[in-house]
């Protein structure tokens, strides 16, 4: 899916999102959407990298899906220059959580990150684990 919009200044937001995957807590009836969003932003505000990860709860109501919240940001925290692809996630019924791995393209290494999300949509960065490193 591709969106694009324009900002104050003249500026300009052109987004591409791919590489969705799902997760189901039955206990809740709800579900965890992630994926990998690109953003191209003349700007210059949002992501230093330009492609992190983003998900949204969502449920069905009646005969549609609904959005429990708005756009959740994921990979992003205050040192956010690589790239994040390849989202992947799960949820844990004994935990009440879903966990959410992604490769993330680092200057020498490839790595593999991962974070909690809480079934409100909270994020526990401070959580955030190294699962695996590549040196270049």
């Amino acid at each position: 899916m591709t969106t694009a919009s324009s900002g104050t200044g003249g500026g300009w937001r052109y987004y591409n999102e791919h590489s969705p995957d799902i997760a189901y807590n039955s206990k809740e009836n709800i579900f965890l959407v992630v994926w990998t969003q690109y953003c191209n932003d003349s700007m210059g505000v949002l992501s230093e990298s330009g492609t992190d990860i983003y998900g949204s709860i969502v449920y069905f109501k009646d005969n549609d899906i609904k959005a429990k919240n708005s756009t959740i940001p994921l990979s992003r925290d205050a040192n956010d220059r690589y790239y994040q692809s390849e989202p992947s996630a799960c949820y844990s019924s004994a935990d009440e959580k879903y966990i959410v791995v992604w490769r993330e393209d680092g200057d020498e290494a490839y790595l593999v990150e991962a974070i909690a999300v809480g079934d409100d949509g909270e994020v526990y960065l401070n959580k955030k684990a190294v699962i695996a490193v590549k040196f270049l």
